[in-house]
């Protein structure tokens, strides 16, 4: 028996009793993705299966993945990169990317993905990339938001050059993406 395609349709007036009664809300998530459909804010007239996503981790992923398809062939990321800190006790940073040049394996620059609307990047945000730099040994670290800043800044702590990054996803996103890194769309390198 081979698989039988489904619409919409086939989620909906269906019994449910005790025993089959958990399947009630899934098909409401199937009918959505069926009818290709989208969630609202509105009540409606259809039975949905309450959901929420991580935003944040959303963004990161999605930085992430966008920089594995369009960044030039000499950048390396590498997301969720772990610094393990020399300290008496069993302490990591994670870093949402890591910028490598692939030639020399050296690391250029950190990235923290923030999914958050702000005029202008807080202070602990500043401080917590700046931490990333110092132990990861670059001079660059970035902050990187879903939209576009009133004040983006660029600033030097120490030895470390901090700057916010806008990859604005109210917009085309290749578009925002390649204005975001200061790439060119068709060569891919930098600017």
């Amino acid at each position: 028996m081979g698989l039988i395609p489904k619409d919409g349709e086939d989620c909906v007036n269906r019994f449910y009793h005790r025993l089959n009664e958990d399947y009630h809300p899934l098909h409401g998530l199937c009918r959505l993705l069926l009818e290709h459909l989208g969630p609202d804010i509105d009540y409606g007239e259809h039975s949905f299966l309450p959901f929420r996503l991580n935003m944040p981790l959303l963004f990161e992923a999605f930085v992430a993945e966008w920089l594995k398809l369009h960044a030039p062939p000499d950048w390396l990321f590498t997301p969720q990169y772990e610094a393990k800190l020399k300290a008496n006790a069993e302490l990591t940073f994670r870093i949402d990317l890591l910028l490598k040049d692939k030639s020399s394996g050296s690391s250029i620059a950190v990235l923290d993905t923030k999914y958050k609307s702000a005029e202008v990047p807080s202070e602990s945000d500043i401080q917590q990339v700046v931490a990333y730099a110092v132990e990861t040994g670059v001079k660059r670290a970035f902050l990187l938001y879903p939209r576009c800043q009133a004040k983006p800044i660029n600033v030097r702590v120490g030895d470390i050059e901090v700057g916010s990054l806008s990859f604005d996803l109210s917009s085309e996103l290749n578009k925002a993406g390649y204005l975001c890194f200061g790439l060119h769309p068709v060569r891919l390198t930098p600017a």
